[in-house]
């Protein structure tokens, strides 16, 4: 009789991560791509929480800072409520239009696309720049 009630809850876990559902694992679970990621950018922050996702994973670290990666440790998006103190992650070339259109906002997220960077500021404008530098648009 015991035995129904453990099923039970054993079958949603496992019918939760088949849809998808964030399951939180060990940093060291984190593909070796992320956690080098993480040393080399965040390295004073500490990693709070690690989820796996169905095709990719999410850390959030101390200071409100949220990074998602895809399945093999490639970061998709960083964002904060706070500026970003470090964007070294992110191509020269994207961070000079971002200074040259804006030069007092602070970079709140950074989301790689497939060929492109969407940018959130703390003035509250997106900017999305092609890998090559080029401003494609900007929103409110």
């Amino acid at each position: 009789m015991k035995k129904l009630p453990l099923a039970i809850v054993l079958s949603g876990f496992v019918g939760a991560y088949a849809l998808g559902a964030d399951v939180v694992i060990q940093h060291s679970e984190l593909p070796q791509k992320a956690q080098q990621f993480i040393k080399s950018n965040f390295a004073k922050n500490a990693i709070l929480l690690a989820e796996k996702g169905f095709d990719e994973y999410e850390v959030k670290l101390v200071d409100e800072i949220e990074v998602e990666f895809s399945q093999d440790g490639e970061w998709r998006s960083v964002k904060s409520y706070r500026p970003l103190a470090n964007v070294s992650f992110v191509p020269q070339n994207i961070i000079a239009v971002v200074k040259s259109k804006y030069p007092d906002a602070s970079i709140m997220k950074v989301e790689k696309e497939w060929k492109s960077y969407e940018i959130g500021l703390d003035n509250r404008k997106k900017l999305i720049i092609d890998e090559n530098g080029t401003l494609i648009a900007e929103k409110m």
